[in-house]
C-alpha cells in the first residue's frame, strides 16, 4: 500500500494527514482514487489539478471549522486515469496550513499482462487459441507473433489515428499451436512511455497440452507433461462411492494428489518418476492416508499400457512403490 504520513513542520497550525491511493499498485488505465485521512469538520472538499506534462497532481483541502470541534474523518477524490510513470501528489491543506507531498506510481498497462491476460484454463494443440486482452489506449489493436516457443503481442500507439482512448478486451487469435511450453510476452512499442522508468514487457509461461495425450481434468491427474494419467475410484465403509478429483501440485509433473471427500483433506499422494537411467523403466509412487477401499489406476498415453493399485477397505495404509510399473522410454 502506497502511504504517507507526515506532520507539517510549519505553520502551528497545521494538521496531520494520511494519504493513500487505490488501487494499491496502480496500472494505466486504472482510475486512481485518492483517500485523504485527517482531523477535520464536515463538509471535507478536495479538489485536484493534475498535470500529465510534469506528472504532478496538486489537492487543494478545505473545510467549514469555525467554531465547531475537529473530528476524525477520511475524504475520497476520484483522480482519474493516469498515465504511467512517477506521479507526485501535494496536498495544499488551505485551512489548517502546511503541505503534504506522495509518491507513487503508475505502471505501464503492460507491466500487468502476467495477471491481467485472459487465458483459456487449459490449451490443446486440438483448438485455435485465442487470448483476450484488457488493454486501455488510443488503437485498441495488437500485433503477434510466434518464433519457435515464444509468442510475443505488442500494441503500437504511435500509428494511431485518433485522439479517444477506450478501455476494452483485445481478442488475440493464434490459431492452433504445436504442443510444447511457451513463454508469452507483452511488449510495448510505442515511444510514448520510452521516458518513463517502469517495464515495458512482461511475460509468463503458457503450455500448449497434446491432445492425444492426457489433458487436465478435475477427475485425473496429469504427470510429466501429460504423458501419465493417474485416477481413482473409491468406496467408503457405508458403501458411499465415487470417483476422485485431482489436486494437481504448482510446478511439478512428477506428482500431485487425490481427494475423495473434500479438497482441503486429501487421500492419496501420487508421483511418476522416471527410472530410464537405472533399470529402463518408469516408476509410481502411492502415499495414501485412508483406509477406505479405493483403486488407483496409472495409464501410459504413449502405450496405452495401464496398471491399477488396489485397497483393500480397513487396511493400515501403506507406501506403494512399483519400480518396474511402465518400460521406457
Amino acid at each position: 500500500m502506497v502511504v504517507v504520513a507526515l506532520l507539517a513542520a510549519t505553520p502551528a497550525a497545521a494538521r496531520q494527514m494520511t494519504l493513500e491511493v487505490s488501487p494499491t499498485a496502480p496500472t494505466w488505465g486504472d482510475v486512481v482514487t485518492l483517500s485523504v485521512a485527517t482531523t477535520a469538520c464536515s463538509p471535507l472538499s478536495l479538489v485536484a489539478e493534475v498535470d500529465e506534462t510534469s506528472n504532478r497532481i496538486d489537492v487543494e483541502l478545505t473545510d467549514s471549522c469555525v467554531t465547531a470541534s475537529p473530528i476524525p474523518l477520511t475524504q475520497r477524490l476520484a483522480l482519474g486515469r493516469l498515465d504511467s510513470g512517477n506521479w507526485t501528489l501535494v496536498l495544499h491543506d488551505v485551512s489548517g496550513g502546511g503541505e503534504t507531498t506522495l509518491h507513487f506510481v503508475v505502471a505501464n498497462r503492460f507491466a500487468a499482462f502476467a495477471a491481467d491476460v485472459v487465458v483459456p484454463s487449459v490449451v490443446t494443440d486440438a483448438e485455435p487459441l485465442t487470448l483476450y486482452i484488457p488493454y486501455y489506449g488510443y488503437c485498441p489493436e495488437m500485433g503477434w507473433s510466434v518464433t519457435g516457443n515464444v509468442i510475443e503481442i505488442w500494441n503500437d500507439d504511435d500509428d494511431c489515428v485518433g485522439s479517444v482512448r477506450s478501455n476494452v478486451d483485445v481478442a488475440v487469435v493464434l490459431g492452433i499451436l504445436p504442443a510444447g511450453d511457451y513463454e508469452l510476452r507483452m511488449v510495448d512499442r510505442s515511444d510514448d512511455w520510452s521516458f518513463h522508468d517502469v517495464p515495458d514487457i512482461s511475460s509468463r509461461p503458457l503450455r500448449v497440452w497434446d491432445a492425444d495425450r492426457c489433458v487436465p481434468d478435475e477427475g485425473w491427474l496429469c504427470l510429466q507433461h501429460g504423458r501419465f494419467r493417474v485416477e481413482a475410484t473409491w468406496r467408503d465403509f457405508s458403501g458411499n462411492a465415487g470417483s476422485a478429483h485431482s489436486l494437481p501440485l504448482a510446478g511439478s509433473e512428477e506428482s500431485g494428489q487425490l481427494w475423495f471427500f473434500a479438497a482441503d483433506n486429501s487421500e492419496l499422494t501420487v508421483k511418476v518418476l522416471s527410472g530410464c537411467g537405472v533399470n529402463d523403466r518408469w516408476w509410481v509412487f502411492l502415499s495414501p492416508s485412508s483406509t477406505v477401499e479405493y483403486e488407483v489406476t496409472v495409464t501410459d498415453t504413449a502405450t496405452g499400457g495401464r496398471t491399477a493399485y488396489h485397497h483393500a477397505a480397513g487396511e493400515a495404509a501403506g507406501l506403494t512403490a512399483d519400480t518396474a510399473a511402465f518400460p521406457c522410454p
